[in-house]
Protein backbone atom coordinates (compact mmCIF):
# COMPACT_ATOMS: atom_id res chain seq x y z
CA UNK A 1 0.00 0.00 0.00
CA UNK A 2 3.00 2.26 1.29
CA UNK A 3 4.37 1.62 -2.62
CA UNK A 4 0.93 2.37 -4.29
CA UNK A 5 0.73 5.74 -2.51
CA UNK A 6 4.05 7.15 -3.42
CA UNK A 7 3.31 5.88 -7.33
CA UNK A 8 0.11 7.79 -7.19
CA UNK A 9 1.54 11.15 -5.53
CA UNK A 10 4.26 11.00 -7.69
CA UNK A 11 2.06 10.73 -10.75
CA UNK A 12 0.18 13.72 -9.55
CA UNK A 13 3.33 15.57 -8.80
CA UNK A 14 3.96 14.84 -12.22
CA UNK A 15 1.21 16.16 -13.78
CA UNK A 16 0.93 18.85 -11.86
CA UNK A 17 4.54 19.88 -13.05
CA UNK A 18 2.82 19.72 -16.81
CA UNK A 19 0.44 21.56 -16.20
CA UNK A 20 2.38 24.45 -14.99
CA UNK A 21 4.52 23.56 -17.76
CA UNK A 22 2.57 24.33 -20.38
CA UNK A 23 0.75 27.53 -18.72
CA UNK A 24 4.68 28.83 -18.80
CA UNK A 25 4.39 28.06 -22.39
CA UNK A 26 1.71 29.77 -23.49
CA UNK A 27 2.38 32.82 -21.38
CA UNK A 28 6.06 33.00 -21.81
CA UNK A 29 6.33 31.67 -25.27
CA UNK A 30 3.24 31.72 -27.98
CA UNK A 31 1.37 34.81 -26.56
CA UNK A 32 5.53 36.19 -26.58
CA UNK A 33 5.57 36.02 -29.78
CA UNK A 34 2.23 37.65 -30.59
CA UNK A 35 2.86 40.47 -29.10
CA UNK A 36 6.52 41.36 -30.45
CA UNK A 37 4.44 40.82 -34.13
CA UNK A 38 1.87 43.32 -33.18
CA UNK A 39 4.75 45.89 -31.85
CA UNK A 40 6.35 45.81 -35.37
CA UNK A 41 3.86 46.31 -37.10
CA UNK A 42 2.56 49.35 -35.21
CA UNK A 43 5.99 51.15 -35.46
CA UNK A 44 6.36 50.64 -38.71
CA UNK A 45 2.55 52.31 -39.32
CA UNK A 46 3.86 55.30 -37.39
CA UNK A 47 6.56 55.71 -39.19
CA UNK A 48 6.29 55.11 -42.56
CA UNK A 49 4.28 58.11 -44.11
CA UNK A 50 1.09 57.67 -46.64
CA UNK A 51 0.56 58.76 -49.92
CA UNK A 52 -1.62 61.23 -48.96
CA UNK A 53 1.15 62.72 -47.04
CA UNK A 54 3.44 62.49 -49.57
CA UNK A 55 1.36 64.36 -51.93
CA UNK A 56 0.69 67.53 -49.93
CA UNK A 57 4.28 68.01 -49.08
CA UNK A 58 5.24 67.83 -52.83
CA UNK A 59 2.28 70.05 -53.41
CA UNK A 60 3.57 72.40 -50.62
CA UNK A 61 7.40 72.44 -52.02
CA UNK A 62 5.81 73.39 -55.62
CA UNK A 63 4.42 76.66 -54.63
CA UNK A 64 7.01 77.52 -52.29
CA UNK A 65 9.38 80.81 -53.10
CA UNK A 66 13.25 79.86 -53.59
CA UNK A 67 15.47 81.99 -51.26
CA UNK A 68 16.35 85.55 -52.79
CA UNK A 69 13.26 86.28 -54.62
CA UNK A 70 11.18 89.71 -53.07
CA UNK A 71 7.74 88.99 -52.62
CA UNK A 72 7.55 92.43 -51.25
CA UNK A 73 4.74 93.52 -48.68
CA UNK A 74 1.48 93.63 -48.26
CA UNK A 75 0.15 96.93 -48.67
CA UNK A 76 -3.26 99.19 -47.70
CA UNK A 77 -6.10 98.36 -50.42
CA UNK A 78 -6.79 101.90 -52.19
CA UNK A 79 -7.99 103.03 -55.58
CA UNK A 80 -6.40 106.13 -56.86
CA UNK A 81 -9.16 108.80 -57.83
CA UNK A 82 -9.22 109.02 -61.70
CA UNK A 83 -8.70 112.73 -62.99
CA UNK A 84 -10.30 114.01 -66.05
CA UNK A 85 -6.54 115.69 -67.31
CA UNK A 86 -4.59 112.61 -66.88
CA UNK A 87 -6.96 109.93 -68.20
CA UNK A 88 -5.60 106.45 -68.04
CA UNK A 89 -2.71 104.84 -69.27
CA UNK A 90 -2.28 101.85 -69.54
CA UNK A 91 -1.86 98.16 -71.78
CA UNK A 92 -3.03 95.34 -71.89
CA UNK A 93 -6.66 93.76 -70.64
CA UNK A 94 -8.72 96.18 -68.23
CA UNK A 95 -10.64 93.00 -67.52
CA UNK A 96 -7.68 91.42 -66.08
CA UNK A 97 -7.57 89.35 -62.79
CA UNK A 98 -4.28 91.27 -61.69
CA UNK A 99 -3.59 95.56 -62.25
CA UNK A 100 -0.41 96.61 -61.90
CA UNK A 101 0.58 99.97 -61.57
CA UNK A 102 4.43 101.30 -61.75
CA UNK A 103 5.50 104.76 -60.39
CA UNK A 104 8.15 105.34 -62.55
CA UNK A 105 10.71 108.79 -62.80
CA UNK A 106 11.54 109.51 -66.62
CA UNK A 107 14.98 110.74 -65.44
CA UNK A 108 15.73 107.58 -63.15
CA UNK A 109 18.06 105.17 -64.62
CA UNK A 110 16.95 102.05 -62.17
CA UNK A 111 13.40 102.79 -64.10
CA UNK A 112 15.07 102.89 -67.44
CA UNK A 113 16.94 99.77 -66.44
CA UNK A 114 13.73 97.81 -65.53
CA UNK A 115 12.09 99.26 -69.07
CA UNK A 116 14.53 97.82 -70.83
CA UNK A 117 14.56 94.13 -69.23
CA UNK A 118 12.44 93.49 -66.84
CA UNK A 119 8.90 95.18 -68.33
CA UNK A 120 9.69 93.71 -71.98
CA UNK A 121 9.28 90.16 -70.54
CA UNK A 122 5.76 91.18 -68.40
CA UNK A 123 4.72 92.26 -71.73
CA UNK A 124 5.67 88.99 -72.92
CA UNK A 125 4.48 86.66 -70.44
CA UNK A 126 1.42 88.28 -68.87
CA UNK A 127 0.44 91.52 -70.63
CA UNK A 128 0.20 90.54 -74.46
CA UNK A 129 -1.71 87.10 -72.93
CA UNK A 130 -4.19 88.89 -71.26
CA UNK A 131 -3.42 87.76 -67.60
CA UNK A 132 -1.90 91.77 -66.15
CA UNK A 133 -3.68 94.90 -66.91
CA UNK A 134 -0.48 97.33 -66.58
CA UNK A 135 -0.66 101.09 -66.07
CA UNK A 136 1.56 103.38 -65.56
CA UNK A 137 2.09 106.17 -63.52
CA UNK A 138 4.46 109.26 -63.55
CA UNK A 139 6.43 110.18 -60.18
CA UNK A 140 8.78 112.78 -61.63
CA UNK A 141 11.57 113.20 -58.88
CA UNK A 142 13.37 116.62 -61.02
CA UNK A 143 11.85 119.42 -63.40
CA UNK A 144 13.11 117.54 -66.70
CA UNK A 145 11.07 114.55 -65.50
CA UNK A 146 7.76 116.41 -64.33
CA UNK A 147 7.82 118.51 -68.14
CA UNK A 148 8.30 114.84 -69.99
CA UNK A 149 5.77 113.14 -67.42
CA UNK A 150 3.20 116.15 -69.20
CA UNK A 151 4.29 115.96 -72.35
CA UNK A 152 3.96 112.07 -71.98
CA UNK A 153 0.05 112.81 -71.34
CA UNK A 154 -0.59 115.36 -73.78
CA UNK A 155 0.28 112.79 -76.78
CA UNK A 156 -2.96 110.62 -77.30
CA UNK A 157 -3.00 107.23 -75.25
CA UNK A 158 -1.71 105.38 -78.29
CA UNK A 159 1.66 107.28 -78.88
CA UNK A 160 2.13 107.01 -74.87
CA UNK A 161 3.96 104.04 -74.29
CA UNK A 162 6.16 104.36 -77.41
CA UNK A 163 7.13 107.69 -76.06
CA UNK A 164 8.22 107.02 -72.55
CA UNK A 165 10.14 104.08 -73.97
CA UNK A 166 11.80 106.48 -76.37
CA UNK A 167 12.28 109.09 -73.37
CA UNK A 168 13.89 106.76 -70.96
CA UNK A 169 15.62 105.23 -73.96
CA UNK A 170 17.64 108.39 -74.34
CA UNK A 171 17.56 109.78 -70.71
CA UNK A 172 21.56 111.20 -71.29
CA UNK A 173 20.32 113.13 -74.60
CA UNK A 174 17.65 115.22 -73.61
CA UNK A 175 17.42 115.43 -69.66
CA UNK A 176 20.70 115.77 -68.79
CA UNK A 177 21.73 117.65 -71.64
CA UNK A 178 21.15 121.28 -70.44
CA UNK A 179 18.52 122.80 -72.04
CA UNK A 180 16.38 119.58 -71.70
CA UNK A 181 13.08 121.89 -73.31
CA UNK A 182 14.47 121.87 -76.67
CA UNK A 183 15.96 118.21 -76.33
CA UNK A 184 11.95 117.22 -74.79
CA UNK A 185 10.38 119.11 -77.68
CA UNK A 186 12.68 117.30 -80.56
CA UNK A 187 11.52 114.13 -79.48
CA UNK A 188 8.15 115.17 -79.19
CA UNK A 189 7.80 116.20 -83.04
CA UNK A 190 9.11 112.22 -83.71
CA UNK A 191 5.60 111.53 -82.08
CA UNK A 192 3.44 113.71 -83.94
CA UNK A 193 3.13 117.06 -81.79
CA UNK A 194 3.45 120.23 -83.02
CA UNK A 195 5.19 123.07 -81.91
CA UNK A 196 2.16 125.27 -80.09
CA UNK A 197 0.94 121.89 -78.71
CA UNK A 198 3.98 121.49 -77.31
CA UNK A 199 4.30 124.71 -75.91
CA UNK A 200 0.57 124.89 -74.45
CA UNK A 201 1.05 121.44 -72.74
CA UNK A 202 4.68 122.61 -71.32
CA UNK A 203 2.70 125.42 -69.99
CA UNK A 204 -0.70 123.89 -68.75
CA UNK A 205 -0.64 124.65 -64.49
CA UNK A 206 -3.66 122.59 -64.19
CA UNK A 207 -2.18 119.57 -65.99
CA UNK A 208 0.93 119.59 -63.70
CA UNK A 209 -1.24 120.06 -60.56
CA UNK A 210 -3.10 116.66 -61.38
CA UNK A 211 0.53 115.27 -61.57
CA UNK A 212 1.09 116.42 -57.99
CA UNK A 213 -2.26 115.52 -56.79
CA UNK A 214 -1.55 112.13 -57.65
CA UNK A 215 1.86 111.95 -56.10
CA UNK A 216 0.32 112.89 -53.20
CA UNK A 217 -2.27 110.21 -53.23
CA UNK A 218 0.09 107.84 -53.89
CA UNK A 219 2.37 108.87 -51.06
CA UNK A 220 -0.73 108.50 -48.67
CA UNK A 221 -1.98 105.50 -50.00
CA UNK A 222 1.16 103.24 -50.35
CA UNK A 223 4.28 105.41 -49.08
CA UNK A 224 5.92 105.71 -52.27
CA UNK A 225 8.98 107.54 -51.93
CA UNK A 226 11.24 106.14 -54.69
CA UNK A 227 11.03 105.17 -58.06
CA UNK A 228 10.09 102.16 -59.50
CA UNK A 229 7.68 101.23 -57.27
CA UNK A 230 4.73 98.48 -58.11
CA UNK A 231 0.99 98.22 -56.67
CA UNK A 232 -0.44 95.16 -57.26
CA UNK A 233 -4.21 94.75 -57.58
CA UNK A 234 -4.74 98.65 -55.43
CA UNK A 235 -2.26 97.66 -52.93
CA UNK A 236 -2.87 93.60 -52.18
CA UNK A 237 0.95 93.95 -52.63
CA UNK A 238 3.65 96.61 -53.18
CA UNK A 239 6.93 95.74 -54.98
CA UNK A 240 9.55 98.09 -54.52
CA UNK A 241 12.81 98.86 -56.33
CA UNK A 242 13.80 97.38 -60.33
CA UNK A 243 13.22 93.82 -59.37
CA UNK A 244 13.22 91.05 -61.92
CA UNK A 245 10.87 89.02 -63.51
CA UNK A 246 11.35 85.53 -60.61
CA UNK A 247 9.86 88.55 -58.42
CA UNK A 248 6.63 89.35 -60.57
CA UNK A 249 6.43 85.82 -61.40
CA UNK A 250 6.08 84.49 -57.50
CA UNK A 251 3.92 87.60 -56.48
CA UNK A 252 1.25 86.99 -59.77
CA UNK A 253 1.24 83.48 -59.27
CA UNK A 254 0.31 84.07 -55.42
CA UNK A 255 -2.39 86.78 -56.60
CA UNK A 256 -3.53 84.52 -59.32
CA UNK A 257 -4.23 81.49 -56.79
CA UNK A 258 -5.50 83.60 -54.14
CA UNK A 259 -3.98 82.73 -51.25
CA UNK A 260 -1.54 84.88 -49.38
CA UNK A 261 2.35 85.26 -50.49
CA UNK A 262 4.50 82.92 -47.53
CA UNK A 263 7.75 83.90 -46.06
CA UNK A 264 10.53 83.37 -49.10
CA UNK A 265 11.81 79.34 -48.00
CA UNK A 266 15.34 78.44 -48.37
CA UNK A 267 15.52 75.71 -51.53
CA UNK A 268 18.83 74.31 -49.23
CA UNK A 269 16.55 73.31 -46.22
CA UNK A 270 15.62 69.49 -45.83
CA UNK A 271 12.03 68.89 -45.84
CA UNK A 272 9.98 69.12 -42.93
CA UNK A 273 9.24 65.23 -41.10
CA UNK A 274 6.45 63.91 -42.01
CA UNK A 275 3.20 64.43 -39.34
CA UNK A 276 1.83 61.18 -38.27
CA UNK A 277 -1.66 60.55 -37.45
CA UNK A 278 -3.02 59.73 -34.20
CA UNK A 279 -5.62 57.36 -36.03
CA UNK A 280 -2.35 55.73 -37.50
CA UNK A 281 -0.80 55.05 -33.72
CA UNK A 282 -4.30 54.18 -32.14
CA UNK A 283 -5.68 51.46 -34.41
CA UNK A 284 -2.56 49.38 -34.05
CA UNK A 285 -2.45 49.49 -30.55
CA UNK A 286 -6.36 48.70 -29.94
CA UNK A 287 -5.62 45.67 -32.34
CA UNK A 288 -2.58 44.48 -30.04
CA UNK A 289 -4.52 44.78 -26.90
CA UNK A 290 -7.95 42.77 -28.96
CA UNK A 291 -5.03 39.60 -29.86
CA UNK A 292 -3.68 40.01 -26.23
CA UNK A 293 -6.68 39.52 -24.74
CA UNK A 294 -7.28 36.46 -27.15
CA UNK A 295 -4.42 34.80 -26.29
CA UNK A 296 -5.25 35.00 -22.78
CA UNK A 297 -8.50 33.15 -23.14
CA UNK A 298 -7.14 30.53 -25.28
CA UNK A 299 -4.41 29.92 -22.37
CA UNK A 300 -7.55 29.92 -19.99
CA UNK A 301 -9.44 27.50 -21.87
CA UNK A 302 -6.10 25.30 -22.07
CA UNK A 303 -5.45 25.24 -18.88
CA UNK A 304 -8.85 24.67 -17.62
CA UNK A 305 -8.71 21.46 -20.08
CA UNK A 306 -5.52 20.45 -18.56
CA UNK A 307 -6.85 20.60 -14.80
CA UNK A 308 -10.14 18.54 -15.77
CA UNK A 309 -7.49 15.62 -17.48
CA UNK A 310 -5.43 16.14 -14.62
CA UNK A 311 -8.12 15.92 -12.11
CA UNK A 312 -9.10 12.48 -14.00
CA UNK A 313 -5.89 11.26 -14.04
CA UNK A 314 -6.13 11.87 -9.75
CA UNK A 315 -9.21 9.48 -9.18
CA UNK A 316 -8.41 6.94 -11.74
CA UNK A 317 -4.77 7.51 -9.55
CA UNK A 318 -7.13 6.97 -6.35
CA UNK A 319 -9.39 3.97 -7.53
CA UNK A 320 -6.05 2.23 -8.14
CA UNK A 321 -5.04 2.83 -4.05
CA UNK A 322 -8.36 2.32 -3.47
CA UNK A 323 -8.46 -0.96 -5.28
Amino acid sequence: MSGNKKTASLLVFVILALVIGALFYFLMGKDGEKAADVTGQTTETMVEPSAESSNTTSAEASTSIPSGVDIGEEGRIYKLPENELLGVRGVGNPNAPIKIQEFFSLTCNHCANFHAGTYKQIKEKYIDTGRVYYVFQEFPLNGPALYGSMISRCLPQERYEDFITLLLDNQEDWAFGGDFRSSLQKNAALAGMGEEEFNACFDNEELRGAIGDNIDEAMGAWRIRSTPSFIFNDGKRILRGGKSIESFDAVIAMLESGETPPEPVDPMQPDPEPIVEEEAIEEPAEEAVETSSDAAETVEEAASEMVEEAEGVIEDASDVLGQ
